[in-house]
């Protein structure tokens, strides 16, 4: 997992963000993205480390990693008291 960023980001920012990836992460679910733009979101997924070395860049793979994003998000903005995503 990567270090959280040095610079605040605005919580209205957030707040749209989390709009865009939920739509984002619907619309990879539900087969609205064609596969290559899947893919493509995939090996930036794995760029970022937020997809294993190795493992395939799957539809739902990728929709989760969207999903984890946003609730990363929502605990930036304090709607959580501790990262949902990290293993306890």
């Amino acid at each position: 997992m990567s270090e959280p960023t040095v610079n605040p980001v605005p919580s209205a920012d957030v707040l749209v963000l989390l709009a865009v990836l939920g739509r984002c992460e619907g619309e990879v679910r539900g087969g609205a993205v064609n596969e290559h733009h899947v893919q493509a979101l995939g090996q930036r997924c794995l760029a970022a480390g937020l997809l294993p070395p190795g493992a395939e860049a799957s539809r739902e793979a990728v929709a989760a990693i969207l999903a984890d994003i946003g609730q990363r998000l929502r605990y930036a903005i304090g709607e959580y008291s501790a990262d949902p995503t990290r293993p306890q």
